[in-house]
């Protein structure tokens, strides 16, 4: 079960450290959402982002294509749905 609140919690302190420029802290962060619930694409495409800043590239590009791909399906989804009402 997915705590809105945990969530809504950890996001606040991947905000607080990215403002503070400490990217890794909020890897950390973003990874324990993604733990909570893997289908957002926004997380990982944040976690993408993050991982660019401290140069880990590799990872910043699977994360990015995680993102890409879920959100792809979230569209497939939206306008098979709209086919059918």
């Amino acid at each position: 079960m997915v705590f809105n609140d945990e969530i809504e919690t950890l996001l606040n302190k991947a905000l607080y450290y990215g403002a503070k420029g400490d990217f890794t802290k909020v890897i950390k962060y973003l990874k324990r959402v993604l733990q909570l619930n893997t289908d957002r694409f926004q997380i990982w495409d944040l976690l993408s982002k993050n991982y660019f800043l401290i140069g880990d590239y590799g990872q910043a590009g699977l994360c990015k294509a995680m993102a890409d791909e879920l959100k792809n399906r979230d569209k497939k989804e939206k306008r098979s749905q709209q086919l059918y009402v």
